[in-house]
C-alpha cells in the first residue's frame, strides 16, 4: 500500500497492491455475505445489489484516490473512501483523534473555506486562519482546525523551514 501526499488533508490518494485489492474484494465478499446472512435469517430473502463485486471494488479503488466526502467530514452522505479504509483496515483520517468532536463540523468548514481561499494551498490556509483566529472570541474552534491541518502536514513538511 503506498500513500500520496496532497496538500488536501482530506485527500491523501492510497494506492493498493494487487494482493491487496484481492484482499478488498475478499472483504467486500463477506461483508456481503454477512449482510445477506441477515437477511435471509430476519426477512427470508436476500439483498439485492445496485452492483456486483467486481463493480463495487472499482468504486472503491477510485474513491481510494479521491478526496472524504460524507458524514467524516460532516457531509451528511455515506463516504465511500471511509468504506473501502475500513475495508483494509486503515484510516487516512487518523489525524482527527483527540480532536473535540464538538467543534469538528465548524473546523472542517474553515478548514475548506481557507483551502478555497488559497487555491488549496496548505500552508497558506494555516496562515490564513492563524491570522483571522487572533482576534476572535471563538477561538478554540479555529484553533482545532488549525490544529488538523498542522497534524496532517507535519507528517509530510517540515513546518519549521523556509522550504
Amino acid at each position: 500500500m503506498h500513500f500520496i501526499y496532497q496538500e488536501n488533508p482530506f485527500s491523501i490518494q492510497v494506492i493498493l497492491t494487487k494482493d491487496e485489492v484481492n484482499d478488498l474484494r475478499v472483504s467486500i465478499e463477506h461483508e456481503r455475505n454477512q449482510e445477506n446472512e441477515f437477511a435471509l435469517s430476519y426477512y427470508g430473502l436476500l439483498y439485492e445489489y445496485p452492483e456486483d463485486v467486481d463493480g463495487e471494488l472499482r468504486k472503491m479503488i477510485c474513491h481510494l484516490q479521491g478526496t472524504h466526502q460524507g458524514d467524516c467530514v460532516s457531509t451528511p452522505a455515506e463516504c465511500l473512501k471511509c468504506t473501502a479504509e475500513n475495508h483494509l483496515g486503515i484510516s487516512t483520517l487518523r489525524f482527527l483523534e483527540g480532536i473535540n468532536k464538538k467543534h469538528i463540523k465548524t473546523a472542517f468548514w474553515y478548514i475548506r473555506t481557507a483551502l478555497e481561499e488559497n487555491k488549496g494551498n496548505l500552508l497558506q490556509a494555516i496562515e490564513y486562519l492563524e491570522e483571522r483566529s487572533k482576534n476572535w472570541d471563538g477561538y478554540h474552534i479555529y484553533r482545532s482546525a488549525i490544529e488538523i491541518c498542522k497534524e496532517h502536514l507535519e507528517q509530510y513538511v517540515d513546518l519549521d523551514s523556509n522550504e
